[in-house]
């Protein structure tokens, strides 16, 4: 049989996509397994009925068997970590749910499912008036491979702690300029804030490399981070375990205990998976490294803006390498507003919305990029309208990858960008994450 992770609706919000029914809409957020030599449908297990959250279940796919079977026999099993934050183990003949347990932390169900396996969910989750849901689309575990290990008997996932608010009650038009998610994109986004805010709300955001018992169905141990979308994982026979994380660093843990054992600095971070091989009886391992992964596009106020940005790599190591890694590239970015502030709050707040919509999952909420594009607030660009028309509208920088705007956006919602662009400059002046041109 193949075995499929099926991905999420759009729009994410069912009540738009699917307004005349409550049904589950099968087979999103499903594993499906079908015959492979006809294809015809054998099974399925939907980890997320009527998924509204971009609760994709693309994750990987492990087959194993453990001792699950009647009186500990073996049995072949089906596991998965999807973006919802449950661990599942199926059998893989049929199906048939054997566990489903949070691994991290969930407000999107109760914890209990009912009598058919299906998850006992929270109203205000389904509501969704103002609703801050753990964990947001970006999932408790992403694309980043996690690693079974047949020897420990554990399973090795990069978790994710990012909260993401959802609000359904601003009515939501379909655009082609943005994210068709069925929801306001700019909910819990304030114009201003006081010093501190973006750190806090960072703040509210982690990661942890798990060791995840399948059989008892609970953690054996865990590495916690500040920062989520850590790197994938590779495990060995060797009893090790290796990850990247966003610090730049490679790790080995001892794959029992989660005892760091050896790490070494990559300059740029690592989200792949690290993967390892032999040549001429010698063991290498290697790990692509560089600065970008979405996490930096949208949330650069995370993780911090880059020094520069570092080509991308591939590292590979071996026992008694002797070369050395280049020193990190350094570039001086000068954080003051070319413009005076212009505009009124309501247009401000119009520019918030469209940058919400349009602009920031390349130049980064709050219009606080993570080095990987431009910073808009410091563009000399964003200080002349005419040079903004002239990118934002005509096109002028398509081939450097910024496309026209005009057929979705009018020189309204532009303008309100470009004032809301300033604004948020002068905002970062006044508590104190920038200089006031010349020094006043």
């Amino acid at each position: 049989q193949v075995l499929i992770g099926v991905g999420n609706g759009s729009p994410w919000n069912a009540d738009i996509r699917d307004p005349n029914s409550d049904g589950d809409n099968l087979f999103l957020s499903s594993i499906l397994a079908v015959d492979a030599d006809t294809g015809a449908y054998r099974w399925h297990y939907q980890t997320t009925p009527r998924d509204r959250w971009d609760y994709t279940a693309t994750q990987q796919i492990v087959l194993a068997d453990l001792p699950l079977g009647e009186d500990g026999a073996s049995r072949r099993v089906v596991m998965q970590a999807p973006k919802n934050g449950f661990f599942y183990v199926l059998d893989a003949a049929n199906g048939e749910l054997i566990s489903a347990t949070p691994f991290t932390n969930q407000n999107w169900t109760t914890g209990e499912f009912d009598d058919k396996g299906r998850p006992v969910l929270v109203d205000e989750a389904v509501d969704l008036g103002l609703y801050a849901v753990v964990p947001g689309p970006t999932g408790a575990h992403n694309w980043h491979p996690m690693a079974f290990n047949p020897d420990t008997g554990l399973v090795y996932i990069p978790v994710n702690e990012i909260p993401f608010f959802y609000d359904k009650t601003r009515n939501v038009e379909e655009s082609k300029s943005f994210w068709n998610i069925g929801y306001d994109a700019a909910a819990g986004w304030p114009v201003e804030y006081p010093a501190g805010t973006l750190d806090a709300v960072s703040g509210l955001d982690g990661g942890t490399l798990l060791a995840w018992d399948p059989v008892k169905a609970e953690p054996r141990w865990a590495v916690p981070f500040p920062l989520p979308l850590n790197g994938g994982v590779l495990s060995t026979t060797a009893g090790l375990v290796f990850q990247g994380n966003k610090f730049g660093e490679f790790v080995a843990y001892d794959a029992a205990t989660g005892e760091r054992l050896w790490s070494h600095n990559l300059v740029g971070n690592a989200a792949a998976a690290p993967m390892t091989y032999e040549i001429d009886g010698e063991q290498y391992l290697s790990v692509l490294s560089g600065w970008g992964s979405v996490s930096n596009l949208i949330a650069g106020f995370t993780y911090g803006e880059a020094k520069a940005k570092e080509p991308a790599r591939v590292i590979t190591f071996k026992l008694g390498g002797t070369e050395f890694m280049p020193e990190p590239l350094v570039a001086s970015i000068t954080k003051t507003p070319k413009s005076p502030m212009f505009g009124e709050p309501d247009q401000h707040q119009l520019g918030m919305q469209r940058f919400a919509e349009s602009c920031h999952f390349c130049h980064g909420a709050f219009a606080v990029s993570g080095g990987v594009v431009p910073d808009l607030r410091w563009s000399a660009i964003s200080a002349n309208e005419q040079a903004w028309d002239q990118v934002v509208r005509e096109g002028a920088l398509e081939k450097q990858g910024m496309v026209s705007f005009a057929e979705n956006l009018t020189k309204e919602d532009t303008d309100a960008i470009r004032a809301y662009v300033i604004q948020q400059a002068w905002l970062a002046v006044t508590n104190g994450d920038a200089a006031a041109p010349g020094g006043q």
